[in-house]
């Protein structure tokens, strides 16, 4: 079996295509567990179900079940400055979310995760004026996904790793076996 790595463009593809269709991402989880690949829709109706997923990733990668995943979700993000990420780590442990820290955006995400890298595909929520119907007949604002911005680290020991909710899990789930 190829590597999750190698269905990266079309995930994000997928769900940028998602996203103009329908004007939110569905979001899930595709993991490959125990040799298999799998998928499964996740619901985030509170920060807690974001703790409780992570923590459900760092079992399975703890117990050596799962060798790398990718996460398809929206997300709010903040564009830090230099010095700001201290207070952006003490707005989330107060507050466990970014939904109401100043100046925050709303990005739709792609992130593949593995033991050795961690690759982001994120892209700015942009909200447009104009609304359309949906099903019910209700107006609803029309919303699009501006273009992937990708990022690659290198998953090493360092703060910034424990501190973030979904980076360095399989550092994080490891660090339970030592």
């Amino acid at each position: 079996m190829n590597s999750l790595k190698d269905m990266l463009v079309v995930f994000s593809e997928g769900a940028k295509v998602n996203f103009n269709l329908y004007g939110y991402l569905t979001p899930a989880f595709i993991g490959v567990i125990d040799g298999e690949p799998r998928i499964f829709p996740i619901v985030f109706e509170k920060p807690e179900d974001k703790d409780e997923l992570a923590q459900k990733i760092r079992d399975l990668i703890a117990s050596d079940r799962l060798k790398e995943y990718i996460l398809v979700t929206e997300a709010w993000s903040s564009n830090i400055q230099n010095g700001d990420q201290s207070k952006v780590r003490e707005w989330l442990e107060t507050y466990g979310s970014l939904e109401n820290w100043p100046n925050r955006s709303e990005v739709a995400m792609v992130m593949y995760c593995s033991p050795n890298e961690e690759i982001d595909y994120t892209a700015d929520i942009i909200c447009g004026r104009i609304s359309k119907v949906n099903i019910a007949g209700e107006q609803v604002e029309l919303k699009t996904i501006g273009e992937w911005k990708i990022s690659n680290r290198k998953v090493n020991f360092n703060i910034e790793d424990f501190t973030t909710r979904f980076q360095g899990l399989f550092l994080k789930g490891k660090a339970g076996q030592n």
